[in-house]
């Protein structure tokens, strides 16, 4: 597997390739899962709800889902997505996300 890497040279960035072992890369990914998984697992969805917001893509973009229109704001300690709507903050379990 080879990936594509910013590297600083003399404060200007250049890109390099680095080699990566598969089986290495997926097992790392796989880890780092499980143990969201079992942290998900023992305390619910509020133990992971920080972590997700920092990762959050669309977050501050302007955002539909079914009905509901407005920014996107945030996972909810309950896992639910929160849209800041017209109407006040709306929290969606469920349902297909675009951007406006």
């Amino acid at each position: 597997l080879r990936l594509a890497s910013a590297a600083a040279d003399s404060g200007e960035g250049t890109a390099r390739e680095i080699e990566l072992d598969r089986a290495v890369v997926l097992a790392e990914l796989l880890g780092a899962v499980e143990r969201r998984v079992d942290q998900f697992v023992a305390a619910g969805p509020a133990a992971i709800s920080d972590a997700l917001n920092q990762r959050l893509a669309f977050a501050g973009r302007r955002v539909r889902c079914a009905d509901h229109e407005g920014v996107l704001s945030a996972i909810a300690a309950t896992g639910a997505l929160v849209i800041q709507t017209a109407r006040g903050p709306v929290e969606l379990h469920a349902g297909r996300l675009e951007l406006v």
